[in-house]
């Protein structure tokens, strides 16, 4: 028996992931809390429980991006709490996680800006309309560079990623436009519809990762 499946049969150490995970998800919340309750009202404006959501989505998308560069500045550190072999696959993985998390960081930014305008809120409509626009459409660039340098198990990955996020997008906002349209379930307000498509593309992306067994610790 090789070294390959000997560590199969001892299945994943879920305590190297459990812990990092929680501590991010745990960070991660209070830091949008602390800035929702320290800026509401001054920098923020009136916020509605949608902007709220939205944010505390961005947050993650932000959180996100911010850790993967924190890895690639520093991949000896990276390793030790992303889910890599060593500081070398980093290093190897360099220009596809730096477009990947500057992808990720714009379309955060994307969500926060549109959360933050709007009725009550302190961003004029169409300085969010461009803002928006500008972020998406290099988030977009961003993560075609991506795929263009990824080997071929992560150009596989982001197409069954894009595959699951349509069918749930697919399921769940249009089951929720469905509902609305026959006036069983309160209809959603624009905002809640884009949070809920930042929100599923993140739930397909771990699901993929998770089928492929990318979750495990390493």
């Amino acid at each position: 028996m090789n070294d390959i499946e000997a560590k199969a049969e001892q299945g994943p150490r879920w305590g190297k992931l459990a812990l990092p995970t929680l501590a991010g998800a745990v960070t991660g919340f209070l830091v949008a809390i602390a800035m929702l309750q320290l800026f509401r009202d001054e920098v923020f404006g009136e916020l509605s429980a949608s902007s709220t959501i939205a944010i505390a989505v961005a947050m993650v998308y932000i959180f996100i991006a911010v850790g993967v560069g924190v890895g690639l500045i520093s991949p000896a550190f990276g390793a030790r709490f992303l889910n890599v072999e060593d500081a070398e696959e980093l290093r190897e993985q360099r220009q596809s996680l730096m477009a990947s998390g500057i992808g990720m960081l714009l379309l955060g930014a994307a969500l926060f800006v549109l959360a933050i305008s709007g009725p009550g809120g302190v961003v004029a409509p169409e300085t969010a309309a461009i803002a928006t626009a500008l972020l998406v459409a290099v988030a977009v660039a961003a993560t075609i560079r991506s795929a263009r340098v990824s080997d071929e198990l992560m150009r596989t990955v982001a197409r069954e990623t894009g595959n699951t996020g349509y069918y749930l997008i697919f399921g769940v906002v249009g089951g929720w436009a469905g509902l609305a349209h026959l006036q069983l379930v309160p209809a959603p307000a624009m905002l809640d519809v884009l949070t809920t498509i930042w929100a599923l593309g993140l739930v397909a992306a771990f699901w993929v990762s998770g089928r492929r067994g990318m979750l495990n610790p390493r």
